[in-house]
């Protein structure tokens, strides 16, 4: 019995790391998997605005509909912003996201003719 007095805070610690590191990489998980869909919307707003520059209401249904077509509220958008804002860790892989979406999304098409 006396072996399992010593053993016990050492499982304990154990099953707490692992607890730990488990929950620490399942929110990284989810991390990146909400920054590369808002950012995308983000990266596709910001090419509307460009567009409907002269146009508010069209520039509001194409955004609306952006958003809606990916299953979220700008509510949602602002409070994950608002969160980690302060947080470069979840904040700054979403900007790169952003700039690497807009980047890609006004490529000119290539041309394959080769002239």
């Amino acid at each position: 019995m006396i072996w399992l007095k010593r053993i016990l805070p050492l499982v304990l610690i154990g099953a707490a790391w692992f607890s730990y590191t488990e929950y620490t990489e399942n929110r990284m998980v989810e991390n990146e998997r909400l920054a590369r869909k808002y950012a995308l919307v983000t990266a596709q707003v910001w090419l509307a605005t460009a567009v409907y520059r002269n146009d508010n209401s069209g520039f509001l249904r194409v955004r609306d509909s952006l958003c809606q077509a990916s299953g979220f509220s700008l509510d949602e958008l602002n409070s994950y912003l608002q969160e980690h804002k302060k947080r470069p860790e979840f904040y700054t892989p979403y900007v790169r996201l952003v700039k690497t979406f807009v980047d890609s999304l006004t490529e000119p098409a290539s041309d394959s003719t080769g002239d």
